[in-house]
């Protein structure tokens, strides 16, 4: 037996406490930064205009960061979703593309990588009017042939946060697996519309 040997269980349930410790940290760090995002949104729904960046200046905090905490708040994302994405840092990278689409554009998500021989749910996301479209479309092998499309329209007067979660929920959550693009070729746009509401129309149990 090595002169190490009894030393190597203790080192393990140190390195076992320790990380155990961290995670706990991380999480506890993750639901404060969601916090600070609601109450920054809150905060800013409230100044008047011109008074934000007076406002903000006293909190200490830089426009920078706390744009950073609104939008993740904005999104919808909770402590969980935010842990199962990898984290603040790696949440914040995988909210890049994630983003309103303006008129004459559209955003697209899926949940296979967009790839041409994929059976899985794909999401749209288009402005009309004073609101929103938020449409899916099911892929999945198991459903019939003619596959299951849900459409709502979420008023824009409501914010960006009931479009993200109408999304997410659409998706059953499974954020980490999604990916996003947007397009703005209109003849493109027009036939990804077209074919939504064609879905949407025609697909048993469309729009429950």
């Amino acid at each position: 037996m090595t002169s190490g040997s009894n030393i190597l269980p203790h080192l393990a349930a140190d390195v076992a406490k320790l990380h155990r410790e961290a995670e706990g940290f991380e999480k506890e760090a993750i639901k404060k930064a969601l916090a600070a995002g609601r109450k920054l949104n809150e905060a800013k729904a409230m100044t008047r205009h011109g008074e934000w960046s007076e406002w903000l200046a006293t909190t200490g905090i830089g426009e920078r960061t706390a744009q950073r905490y609104m939008r993740r708040d904005r999104c919808a994302l909770n402590s969980d979703t935010v842990t199962d994405l990898g984290g603040i840092g790696a949440t914040l990278e995988w909210l890049k593309p994630v983003q309103l689409p303006p008129k004459g554009s559209i955003l697209l998500a899926s949940a296979d990588g967009f790839d041409p021989e994929g059976n899985d749910l794909m999401g749209f996301v288009w402005p009309e009017g004073k609101g929103y479209h938020v449409a899916m479309l099911d892929l999945r092998p198991e459903w019939p042939h003619m596959k299951k499309t849900n459409r709502a329209i979420v008023p824009a007067a409501a914010g960006e946060t009931p479009i993200w979660l109408t999304l997410w929920s659409s998706f059953d959550w499974r954020l980490k697996e999604m990916t996003f693009e947007t397009i703005s070729d209109r003849p493109n746009i027009e036939d990804v519309v077209s074919m939504v509401q064609a879905f949407h129309k025609d697909s048993p149990g469309a729009g429950r």
